[in-house]
């Protein structure tokens, strides 16, 4: 190794000792995070405000899930889980085009692995999201009733409410 090895080796080393001596620690269900091990799984959930509760975005019923700021939110069984954005600027494109005053993007860490679905369902309500789910499962999708998922979706079976 030359003396341009050692110099840049000097400054990762150097470089690593600043980043982490600003990002300090995190402390997460008993473990210690760096915080950008953090930073980097932080997603984007877009809810919105009713009457002060934080709640799906668009679904309904049954279906419709509470994120309160501290707290842990599980998908409900057989449905594709939570939908979350990787960016925010994909969670703020999303809202600008829905345009809906009551919506709020807040920051959420994923917990399980994710997955990205092509297709959503349209409705909302529970009958036809039952509906959805089970034509899902037959891979046959009515194109009525369904739509391509916004630019940068992904499905977590579970998240935590950082906001």
């Amino acid at each position: 190794m030359g003396i341009n090895g050692k110099v840049n080796q000097v400054l990762l080393h150097a470089q690593s000792v600043i980043i982490f001596g600003l990002s300090g620690l995190i402390m997460k269900s008993g473990e210690l995070l760096k915080r950008e091990e953090v930073m980097r799984r932080v997603r984007f959930k877009v809810v919105r405000v009713v009457r002060g509760r934080r709640i799906s975005a668009f679904a309904n019923g049954r279906y419709e899930l509470e994120y309160s700021k501290g707290g842990r939110v599980r998908g409900k069984e057989g449905s594709f889980g939570i939908a979350v954005f990787g960016r925010r600027r994909d969670a703020e494109s999303f809202c600008r085009s829905v345009n809906l005053k009551i919506l709020k993007i807040i920051r959420v860490l994923p917990i399980g692995r994710g997955k990205i679905v092509k297709y959503i369902s349209r409705f909302q309500s529970d009958n036809m999201l039952d509906v959805f789910y089970g034509r899902e499962k037959d891979a046959k999708l009515d194109h009525n009733s369904s739509f391509i998922s916004p630019y940068g979706t992904i499905f977590y079976p579970e998240v935590e409410v950082l906001d």
